[in-house]
């Protein structure tokens, strides 16, 4: 059957369907974190960032795993960063 919405929709209904799942696509994690897909790339090249699942081409990420990695990236009152 082909799916006749247009592309517009058609996001609509994706964004709906991850969100309803507790999961955020590559652009929305980007976006979430003001960085390009291109550094969440990098980032996944480096093992750095949060757990992600791929399927197929698509990256995903699952809302608490970005959650637990923003909270492990807290530093403590008077350490150093690093990067």
């Amino acid at each position: 059957m082909i799916d006749l919405r247009l592309p517009l929709e058609q996001d609509v209904v994706s964004a709906d369907l991850r969100h309803s799942f507790g999961v955020l696509s590559d652009e929305e994690l980007a976006s979430m974190l003001g960085v390009t897909t291109t550094t969440t790339a990098i980032w996944r090249s480096k093992k750095f960032g949060p757990k992600y699942i791929k399927l197929g081409r698509n990256v995903f990420y699952r809302f608490v795993d970005v959650l637990t990695w923003i909270e492990n990236a807290e530093l403590k009152s008077g350490q150093k960063d690093t990067a």
